[in-house]
């Protein structure tokens, strides 16, 4: 008997939610992000802002000499169904942006946020003033989700 799910769920979301709050308790104690596993959601958060600002969040479709199509290959062609699974931490990381830097392009701002993860991870803090703008997109986005 299967201990696994039936049904794939997507916690995308959740996980995000629970990356930017892990972010802002390393801000509020910086001797927890010198723990090695404080990486790995600095690390997906950084993901999740390149994901953003190149809008990467779909994955491509392929046509062309890539599809399978029309050259009599016995393999059918598997699209991919359409998901959505990312619209809403798109919905909150744009919110989250416009809260915190509303004066910056995305792509300034994703930059500066890169930055603040830098400074969190190497230095276990992030200089002012940009840490309220960090701790401000992270609490928006957190709560966007």
């Amino acid at each position: 008997m299967s201990i696994t799910s039936r049904y794939e769920v997507d916690h995308s979301s959740s996980l995000a939610k629970r990356f930017a709050g892990l972010a802002m308790s390393y801000m509020d104690d910086p001797t927890t992000v010198k723990n090695p596993d404080a990486q790995v959601p600095l690390e997906n958060l950084f993901r999740i802002l390149e994901m953003y600002r190149y809008d990467a969040f779909e994955d491509e479709e392929r046509s062309g000499v890539l599809a399978l199509e029309g050259f009599g290959s016995p393999l059918p062609l598997m699209r991919a169904q359409k998901s959505s699974w990312h619209t809403q931490i798109l919905d909150a990381l744009e919110k989250a942006r416009q809260a915190a830097f509303p004066s910056e392009t995305k792509d300034v701002a994703v930059q500066r946020l890169e930055d603040g993860l830098r400074q969190l991870s190497r230095e276990g803090r992030i200089a002012d003033p940009l840490a309220n703008s960090v701790r401000g997109f992270f609490t928006t986005f957190a709560a966007s989700i």
